[in-house]
């Protein structure tokens, strides 16, 4: 009887140790396993553009946050414009909806 105790209280240990050890320890392992498998388009690098040329056609400049962009669409639709999170005086966020969008 005092052997079946021990051989339960050893495999439960053991179990215990087991699962510990796969819930913090697998994923560090799988984290290093998947940083050395990592896929082939890891390893593009940037490259500089062939056609440098600037279109002249028209846009327009937008400016929200404190950074100006220009867009190559002129049909913005200006009631649809909304900012985000709604729920917070600061936003960080704009959505801008534009009516080629819909062709």
């Amino acid at each position: 009887m005092r052997s079946r105790q021990t051989i339960l209280i050893t495999a439960g240990t053991a179990l215990a140790v087991a699962l510990a050890g796969m819930y913090w320890i697998g994923p560090v392992a799988l984290s290093f396993y998947a940083a050395k498998k990592a896929p082939a388009v890891a390893s593009v690098v940037p490259v500089d553009l062939k056609n440098k040329s600037i279109s002249l056609a028209p846009g327009r400049t937008l400016s929200y946050f404190g950074y100006d962009f220009e867009v190559p669409w002129t049909d913005l639709e200006e009631n649809k414009i909304a900012f985000y999170p709604k729920d917070k005086a600061e936003k960080t966020k704009v959505d801008l909806r534009f009516r080629s969008a819909c062709d």
